[in-house]
């Protein structure tokens, strides 16, 4: 028990792993300001799948990053299994690169 202490809120990864405290997932999410056809959308994100009798989410798991990111028809995409903030930033600005490899017009939208 005399490990145990407060933590303080300005302390680093390396702190929390110190006394025993790690960040196993981090979940997030993202407003991509638009609303998405995924069946359209599945054909357009490689690495993704869409099976719409199972989960209302497109499952976008890019391969050269770290976590996976759910996206539902609202555009509300959710990140989860982020190891760090890091991890993080990279796989959203790697979204929102793809999906701004193309003009609005251009993406599978269901409006």
């Amino acid at each position: 028990m005399s490990k145990i202490r407060k933590i303080d809120e300005g302390a680093s990864e390396e702190d929390l792993e110190d006394i025993g405290l790690s960040v196993e997932n981090i979940v997030a999410t993202l407003d991509l300001g638009q609303e998405f056809d995924l069946m359209n959308l599945v054909e357009f994100l490689d690495e993704s799948e869409y099976e719409p009798e199972t989960t209302p989410f497109l499952i976008y798991r890019p391969s050269a990053f770290k976590g996976t990111v759910l996206i539902p028809t609202n555009g509300m995409a959710s990140f989860v299994g982020c190891k760090s903030k890091h991890d993080l930033i990279t796989l959203s600005n790697h979204l929102i690169s793809r999906l701004s490899d193309v003009s609005p017009k251009e993406l599978p939208s269901s409006s």
